[in-house]
């Protein structure tokens, strides 16, 4: 509503009103209707919208102090990431009276190694990725991401990069380095545990990973009641193990790098020297979240063309969508990307924190959790 007024000593009169937008809603239904945009007129919903620019600008000030290049790469891309459990939203376009089928990215990494490779040693990304897995309380299919790469380090500077950008964010938007998420008390004073994984899981499940046979393993999914049979491999069955069994226990009450894990797993890391059973990989958990994964970057290309063909592979027995191997990155290797080191962080999962929330739909402005399923 627009009103004329004019002041008569200590009282503002109207003298004309006219509306600009008629209202037929009803507010008080408003106030319990759980659409996005509706809730950003009734409280919550605003506050996430304008959190989210705050930190999303922090995140942006720190790299740029630390002379990091944003890099602003399409979500379109011909040939997706082959990791063979995430699966990419397929989609297509019409060019010369045909069809051409492409993908939404699952991730930047393969356009920022492309980058590495052409001289740009401190990069990052801070933009949408997609995946086709079922929406969850800590997942969405289209969800914030935060990359950033270091040529010529490994992943032990990941782990200060971290500590640094956390410390500043919970000290901004958190008022200080300790204080309580869903009622626990967490506190990110650096430095930060280091833990090995194999450290972790005999600790939690009683065994070491990189000895334990699939057998083993099965006989300890079984232990702790999980329904597994013969047909699951010794991926499938680590994998249950760490994320029932032992993630939800991590990074309480501190933040905690769990580092060095087995070769054997898909991924795109480089084996330690002194023990190349292990590849220098890191995952960072803080309040029982994954909140970021973390490598020493492979950069033979011949290794890395084995690795893409076994995950390939492996996409095939799973029943995964199958297409080609990027060519042009493994080209881009063969020219020689520096050694260098890459994380991949959840902003979203990090915005829980923040916003003490513990389901991500309550971090996004238009969460495809509540959209209609019909």
């Amino acid at each position: 509503v627009e009103v004329d007024a004019r002041r008569d000593r200590d009282v503002l009169r109207a003298e004309r009103w006219r509306v600009l937008a008629p209202f037929r809603g009803d507010w008080e239904m408003l106030k319990h209707d759980p659409r996005p945009w509706a809730r950003m007129l009734s409280g919550r919903g605003r506050e996430v919208v304008l959190l989210r620019a705050e930190v999303l600008r922090a995140i942006r000030d720190f790299f740029r102090k630390r002379g990091f290049v944003e890099v602003d790469l399409p979500a379109l891309v011909r040939l997706p990431g082959m990791e063979p459990h995430i699966e990419p939203l397929r989609t297509s376009f019409h060019a010369g009276g045909r069809e051409v089928e492409c993908f939404l990215h699952t991730s930047p990494e393969y356009a920022m190694k492309k980058l590495l490779a052409a001289g740009f040693e401190r990069i990052f990304f801070l933009g949408y990725a997609y995946r086709d897995d079922e929406p969850s309380p800590t997942h969405s299919p289209a969800f914030l991401m935060l990359e950033w790469y270091r040529a010529y380090s490994d992943y032990k500077e990941l782990m200060r990069d971290c500590e640094e950008l956390f410390c500043e964010l919970f000290g901004r938007f958190k008022g200080g380095l300790r204080f309580r998420y869903l009622g626990e008390e967490l506190d990110a004073s650096p430095p930060w545990p280091r833990v090995e994984l194999r450290e972790t899981m005999q600790k939690f499940v009683g065994m070491d990973p990189t000895r334990a046979d699939v057998e083993e393993l099965r006989e300890a999914a079984s232990a702790r009641g999980h329904k597994v049979d013969q047909s699951w491999t010794w991926e499938e069955l680590f994998y249950l193990l760490l994320v029932e069994e032992v993630e939800p226990r991590l990074g309480r009450p501190r933040p905690t790098f769990v580092l060095d894990y087995p070769a054997r797993l898909p991924s795109l890391a480089r084996r330690k020297e002194e023990e190349p059973d292990l590849v220098e990989r890191f995952e960072l958990y803080f309040g029982g979240l994954e909140l970021a994964n973390a490598f020493s970057e492979l950069n033979d290309p011949d290794e890395q063309r084995k690795r893409l063909m076994e995950e390939q592979a492996e996409r095939k027995r799973l029943a995964r969508t199958l297409y080609p191997l990027d060519e042009e990155f493994l080209e881009a290797l063969s020219y020689g990307m520096p050694p260098s080191a890459g994380i991949a962080l959840g902003v979203e999962r990090l915005l829980m924190l923040l916003m003490d929330e513990d389901h991500i739909a309550e971090v996004q402005p238009f969460p495809v959790h509540f959209w209609p399923l019909t």
